[in-house]
């Protein structure tokens, strides 16, 4: 969503070959938001239109619930992970906060997690590769992206 895109708006017209008959659309679909004299698409370059403040309200901002297996989900990332807090270690704990420890419980033990020694991450997961913005980190730019407040193109939220 870095750049606004295009919207196509069509002209009016009777349904001759090779166009469509607006008449018939509207008909067919006279509670659609998008067609009617409330039309809720605009191709103006404004930043309102039903369409987009429904998109603003119902999408990009407040709790989604809708999902069973996971509960509710905070749209603004209000509950993202903080990594720099991650427990690393042995006895079962992760190797670092991205990995999982590789280690294991050594002969005798079974599967017991407690005798599970200590192991360095392997190179290139213990943070520095790639980013090493942590989720709760990141997460207030991204909560803040809004419709009328769009990043530069090419560019994530935040990302300048």
């Amino acid at each position: 969503m870095g750049a606004k895109q295009g919207t196509t708006i069509l002209p009016a017209s009777t349904g001759a070959k090779g166009t469509s008959d607006s008449e018939r659309l509207k008909a067919a679909f006279a509670s659609s938001p998008l067609i009617g004299p409330d039309n809720a698409l605009n191709d103006d370059g404004s930043t309102t239109s039903k369409m987009r403040e429904f998109y603003q309200n119902e999408v990009l901002d407040g709790t989604q619930n809708g999902n069973t297996l996971m509960g509710a989900v905070n749209m603004d990332y209000g509950t993202a992970a903080d990594t720099t807090t991650v427990a690393t270690g042995g006895e079962g704990l992760p190797a670092g906060p991205y990995v999982p420890n590789t280690g294991s419980p050594g002969e005798g033990n079974g599967s017991n997690p407690t005798s599970i020694p200590a192991v360095p991450p392997v190179a290139g997961h213990d943070g520095d590769l790639g980013s090493v913005q942590t989720p709760k980190g990141s997460s207030q730019t991204q909560g803040s992206f809004s419709l009328t407040n769009l990043p530069a193109k090419g560019r994530g939220p935040g990302s300048g």
